[in-house]
C-alpha cells in the first residue's frame, strides 16, 4: 500500500500507474492534475476521505487520460471523478473501462463527470449503491449556475453586483 499519489504534471509528462492500491486516506487516493495521456490500471483506491469527503482517484485538467479496471469502493465522495481544473482546463479524450466503482459517499457517483469535460468513453464499469447515482455526467456544472438581475452593462459586458464570481470563471463564454 503506498501513501495518497500525487501526479501533478504540465500536461508534457506520459505518466503509468499500474497495479497500486491506496486505502484509508484522509485525502483522495490518487490525484492527477494536469497530465497528458496517462494510464492508471488496476489501481485499488478504497475508503479514500477519511472524515472528509473526498475521491478514490481524482483527475483534473488532464487529456487523454485511460483508467482500467479501477477498484473505486467505500470512499467518501466519487469512486472515479474527472473534474475541471483552473486555467480553464477541462479534462478531455478520456476513458474508463471495466473495474468497480460501488458503495461511494451519501451523495457520490461510481463515476462523476463534470464542469465543462468532453470526448470520453465509459464502459463495461460496475458502478451500483452509491448514494447519489451510478454514473453522473456534468453533475458538479449545475452548483456553479446561478440566476441574476444585471445591474449595469454594455455590448461587450455585463455586470451583477448582487453575485461573487472566481475571477475570469465566465472567459470565453458568450450570453
Amino acid at each position: 500500500t503506498l501513501p495518497g499519489l500525487m501526479m501533478d504534471i504540465p500536461l508534457t509528462i506520459t505518466g503509468i500507474l499500474e497495479d497500486v492500491t491506496v486505502t484509508n486516506m484522509g485525502s483522495s487516493g490518487i490525484q492527477l492534475l494536469g497530465g497528458l495521456n496517462c494510464r492508471i490500471v488496476r489501481p485499488t483506491a478504497t475508503t479514500c476521505g477519511v472524515g472528509s469527503s473526498r475521491d478514490g482517484i481524482l483527475v483534473q485538467g488532464s487529456v487523454g487520460t485511460h483508467i482500467t479496471d479501477p477498484v473505486c469502493t467505500g470512499n467518501t465522495a466519487h469512486g472515479v471523478v474527472f473534474n475541471y481544473m483552473a486555467y480553464n482546463s477541462p479534462c478531455a479524450g478520456f476513458q474508463v473501462t471495466g473495474g468497480d466503482c460501488s458503495s461511494n459517499g451519501t451523495s457520490g457517483y461510481g463515476v462523476c463527470v463534470s464542469e465543462g469535460c468532453y470526448d470520453f468513453a465509459i464502459t463495461g464499469v460496475r458502478c451500483e449503491s452509491n448514494g447519489a447515482g451510478g454514473i453522473g455526467i456534468d453533475v458538479l456544472w449545475g452548483s456553479n449556475q446561478v440566476t441574476g438581475t444585471a445591474t449595469s452593462g454594455t455590448t461587450t459586458s455585463l455586470t451583477d453586483s448582487t453575485r461573487s464570481w472566481t475571477a475570469n470563471q465566465w472567459a470565453g463564454w458568450t450570453i
